[in-house]
Protein backbone atom coordinates (compact mmCIF):
# COMPACT_ATOMS: atom_id res chain seq x y z
CA UNK A 1 0.00 0.00 0.00
CA UNK A 2 2.72 2.22 0.72
CA UNK A 3 4.41 1.47 -2.26
CA UNK A 4 1.68 2.81 -4.44
CA UNK A 5 1.12 6.12 -2.69
CA UNK A 6 4.76 6.80 -3.92
CA UNK A 7 4.86 5.10 -6.68
CA UNK A 8 1.89 7.07 -8.13
CA UNK A 9 3.39 10.70 -7.76
CA UNK A 10 6.96 9.90 -9.12
CA UNK A 11 5.52 8.48 -12.27
CA UNK A 12 2.96 11.35 -12.66
CA UNK A 13 5.94 13.85 -12.30
CA UNK A 14 8.23 11.76 -14.95
CA UNK A 15 5.34 12.21 -17.13
CA UNK A 16 4.80 15.61 -17.18
CA UNK A 17 8.37 16.19 -17.08
CA UNK A 18 9.16 14.21 -20.12
CA UNK A 19 5.56 15.64 -21.83
CA UNK A 20 7.21 19.41 -21.31
CA UNK A 21 10.92 18.40 -22.36
CA UNK A 22 8.98 17.08 -26.05
CA UNK A 23 7.63 20.49 -26.47
CA UNK A 24 10.61 22.83 -25.39
CA UNK A 25 12.73 20.51 -27.13
CA UNK A 26 10.67 20.88 -29.85
CA UNK A 27 10.43 24.13 -29.96
CA UNK A 28 14.31 24.59 -29.71
CA UNK A 29 15.10 22.36 -31.90
CA UNK A 30 12.57 23.45 -34.42
CA UNK A 31 14.04 27.32 -33.84
CA UNK A 32 11.10 28.89 -33.92
CA UNK A 33 11.26 32.26 -34.22
CA UNK A 34 8.02 33.44 -33.35
CA UNK A 35 7.72 36.07 -30.51
CA UNK A 36 4.63 34.92 -28.61
CA UNK A 37 4.82 38.21 -26.58
CA UNK A 38 6.44 41.50 -28.42
CA UNK A 39 5.73 44.29 -25.72
CA UNK A 40 7.53 42.27 -23.12
CA UNK A 41 10.23 43.94 -21.07
CA UNK A 42 12.71 40.97 -22.18
CA UNK A 43 11.64 39.68 -25.83
CA UNK A 44 12.20 36.17 -27.10
CA UNK A 45 12.09 34.00 -29.60
CA UNK A 46 10.13 31.28 -29.12
CA UNK A 47 13.02 28.92 -29.30
CA UNK A 48 14.89 31.28 -27.00
CA UNK A 49 12.67 31.13 -24.22
CA UNK A 50 12.05 27.17 -24.83
CA UNK A 51 16.26 27.14 -23.94
CA UNK A 52 15.68 28.88 -20.92
CA UNK A 53 13.03 26.98 -19.17
CA UNK A 54 14.80 23.91 -20.40
CA UNK A 55 17.65 24.85 -18.16
CA UNK A 56 15.53 25.75 -15.56
CA UNK A 57 13.56 22.50 -15.73
CA UNK A 58 16.65 20.36 -15.95
CA UNK A 59 17.35 19.98 -11.83
CA UNK A 60 13.59 18.86 -11.33
CA UNK A 61 13.60 16.98 -14.01
CA UNK A 62 16.70 15.44 -12.57
CA UNK A 63 15.17 14.84 -8.92
CA UNK A 64 12.28 13.12 -10.71
CA UNK A 65 14.04 10.64 -12.67
CA UNK A 66 16.30 9.83 -9.36
CA UNK A 67 12.63 8.80 -7.73
CA UNK A 68 12.20 6.87 -10.46
CA UNK A 69 15.35 5.36 -10.17
CA UNK A 70 14.55 4.58 -6.67
CA UNK A 71 11.38 3.65 -5.81
CA UNK A 72 9.60 2.34 -9.25
CA UNK A 73 9.61 -1.48 -11.15
CA UNK A 74 12.65 -2.28 -8.67
CA UNK A 75 11.62 -6.10 -9.44
CA UNK A 76 11.21 -5.78 -12.92
CA UNK A 77 13.69 -3.67 -14.20
CA UNK A 78 17.52 -4.41 -13.09
CA UNK A 79 20.89 -3.74 -14.14
CA UNK A 80 21.88 -1.25 -16.48
CA UNK A 81 18.47 -0.84 -18.00
CA UNK A 82 17.08 1.14 -14.64
CA UNK A 83 19.43 3.70 -15.93
CA UNK A 84 17.36 4.27 -18.62
CA UNK A 85 15.52 6.26 -16.14
CA UNK A 86 17.88 9.65 -16.48
CA UNK A 87 17.83 9.60 -20.58
CA UNK A 88 15.17 12.49 -20.03
CA UNK A 89 17.29 13.98 -18.02
CA UNK A 90 20.53 14.15 -20.04
CA UNK A 91 18.06 15.34 -22.88
CA UNK A 92 17.43 18.04 -21.10
CA UNK A 93 20.73 18.85 -20.31
CA UNK A 94 22.38 18.50 -23.53
CA UNK A 95 20.04 20.30 -24.91
CA UNK A 96 20.63 23.33 -22.44
CA UNK A 97 24.55 23.33 -22.94
CA UNK A 98 23.78 23.44 -26.53
CA UNK A 99 21.53 26.70 -25.61
CA UNK A 100 24.60 28.09 -23.06
CA UNK A 101 26.97 27.32 -25.86
CA UNK A 102 25.82 29.14 -28.52
CA UNK A 103 24.43 26.26 -31.15
CA UNK A 104 21.91 28.55 -32.23
CA UNK A 105 22.72 31.72 -32.23
CA UNK A 106 22.41 33.92 -34.80
CA UNK A 107 25.79 34.09 -35.88
CA UNK A 108 25.90 30.63 -36.52
CA UNK A 109 22.24 30.61 -38.59
CA UNK A 110 24.13 32.99 -40.68
CA UNK A 111 21.72 35.90 -40.54
CA UNK A 112 20.39 37.95 -38.16
CA UNK A 113 16.64 37.24 -36.52
CA UNK A 114 17.44 38.50 -32.97
CA UNK A 115 13.71 40.18 -31.95
CA UNK A 116 15.92 43.39 -30.13
CA UNK A 117 17.44 43.84 -33.83
CA UNK A 118 14.20 43.43 -35.01
CA UNK A 119 12.68 46.01 -32.82
CA UNK A 120 15.70 48.31 -34.02
CA UNK A 121 15.00 48.14 -37.42
CA UNK A 122 11.52 49.23 -37.11
CA UNK A 123 12.52 52.28 -35.55
CA UNK A 124 15.07 52.74 -38.02
CA UNK A 125 12.92 52.69 -41.35
CA UNK A 126 10.50 55.79 -39.64
CA UNK A 127 11.64 59.01 -41.02
CA UNK A 128 13.42 61.54 -38.35
CA UNK A 129 10.03 63.92 -38.62
CA UNK A 130 7.88 60.97 -37.03
CA UNK A 131 10.59 60.04 -34.47
CA UNK A 132 10.72 63.66 -33.04
CA UNK A 133 7.13 63.83 -33.52
CA UNK A 134 6.17 60.48 -31.28
CA UNK A 135 8.61 61.76 -28.80
CA UNK A 136 7.32 65.54 -28.51
CA UNK A 137 3.59 63.86 -28.33
CA UNK A 138 4.29 62.42 -25.15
Amino acid sequence: MRRKKIETPVLLLNGIGTALLIYYGWMYLSQSTHITNPEAMLVMEDWEAAGILLTAGTVPLFIANFGAYLYLWRDTVTGPARLLFFLPCLIAFVLAVHYWTGGMRESNRGETKGAALKTECLYAERPESDLLHYWTMK
